[in-house]
């Protein structure tokens, strides 16, 4: 078994015979809407960039 870890709580397992895929983000650093606005800043998603191995998994 395999584990790559490609931002915050994105990930891949991968296994003999499967691939899968956790809580996926794939979009452009703050191409989405923020979590939460009331208890702290407003952070618009995802906040930092995929590295640039992550096409290969």
């Amino acid at each position: 078994m395999r584990y790559h870890h490609l931002r915050n709580a994105t990930a891949v397992i991968e296994t003999e015979t499967k691939h899968i895929l956790v809580d996926s983000m794939f979009g452009e650093v703050g191409s989405l809407g923020a979590f939460t606005s009331k208890r702290f800043p407003s952070l618009r998603n995802p906040l930092v960039a995929l590295p640039e191995q992550a096409s290969d998994v």
